[in-house]
């Protein structure tokens, strides 16, 4: 589940950034590290991706950890605090979507020697495995 999304003023009919949060959070400083991590998107541009110039402006304001996932630090949470506080209570409640995860029907077979994997079906395995596609003799195992 991606938490947070930022999105270029080019795709907003009212040519303005959007920033969304995933209304399952309800935490107000989980809500605030998603949010500072979309508005350094924001601020330096989608095409900077999770890089350098996105790196700099996340750390700069306390975000740390991957710069896919980031959490704010303690020096952010401690500057975050008295603005949530301020603020008041959060008005969201989490909300369950209801969407259940799709898992595969594919299953997974793989060569024992090099690794090489595929995906198939049920009916297809039950005829048996095939052979790895890189010259090796020896049958695929499920995984």
């Amino acid at each position: 589940m991606r938490v947070g999304e930022c999105h270029a003023a080019s795709n907003s009919a009212d040519a303005h950034v959007e920033i969304y949060i995933h209304p399952e959070l309800s935490d107000p400083m989980k809500v605030m590290e998603v949010l500072a991590h979309e508005l350094c998107h924001a601020a330096v541009g989608l095409e900077a991706g999770h890089g350098p110039k996105f790196k700099a402006i996340a750390n700069a304001i306390g975000l740390t950890g991957p710069m896919r996932s980031t959490v704010g630090s303690d020096a952010f949470k401690a500057t975050v605090r008295p603005w949530i506080n301020d603020l008041g209570p959060y008005p969201h409640a989490a909300l369950t979507l209801g969407f259940k995860k799709q898992t595969t029907r594919m299953l997974k077979a793989k060569c024992p020697d090099c690794g090489y994997s595929i995906r198939l079906t049920a009916k297809w395995a039950s005829l048996g495995l095939p052979t790895c596609n890189n010259g090796h003799a020896i049958p695929m195992i499920m995984e």
